[in-house]
């Protein structure tokens, strides 16, 4: 499976992934990559990489089945329509983009299918629950559990997310 994103949905879908049993290969901002690697993702490549299409070609020598865009930018899926095998699917959860997405169905060697509608959290909800706490979900991979953010400061919080100096806070509503 091809991952196109880092930030902390992709990383999700990284981890539900490899729970269940895929390889994995993500693209994704270099500072965001080492986190990729320590929940197994088979390789991690930039996605700013001058060579990205070579990369992708070897880490997918017999093609790609799956594709989950996590970011929403078309260009993403666009670079990566000739590795996908006949039939593979595409599955744009990302919402950038989203009024102007196109995907050039000719940069295929064949047919696939794309999935871009009815993500309902509330039918997972459970499931990642439960995943947490077994141990398949870690939650450090997102946020420093023993460092809470005091509800007093979460305006600061909103901002630090916004400038990429972390993927998720813990709230603190005491």
């Amino acid at each position: 499976m091809l991952l196109t994103g880092s930030g902390a949905n992709a990383l999700a879908f990284l981890c539900h992934g490899i729970f269940m049993g895929a390889q994995v290969v993500m693209v994704g901002n270099p500072t965001r990559l080492p986190k990729a690697l320590t929940t197994k993702a088979l390789c991690v490549i930039d996605y700013k990489a001058p060579d990205l299409a070579r990369q992708l070609e070897l880490a997918f020598p017999h093609g790609i089945d799956h594709i989950l865009e996590a970011i929403g930018f078309d260009e993403n899926i666009n670079l990566v329509l000739p590795l996908l095998n006949p039939n593979g699917q595409i599955g744009v959860y990302g919402c950038n983009g989203r009024t102007s997405y196109g995907i050039q169905p000719f940069q295929g060697k064949s047919s696939f299918h794309v999935y871009c509608r009815g993500y309902e959290e509330g039918e997972t909800h459970d499931l990642v629950i439960q995943r947490v706490r077994n141990g398949a979900l870690k939650a450090q991979y997102w946020y420093d559990s023993s460092c809470p953010v005091p509800l007093t400061d979460i305006a600061q919080a909103y901002r630090d997310l916004q400038a990429r100096k972390a993927l998720k806070y813990l709230i603190d509503l005491a």
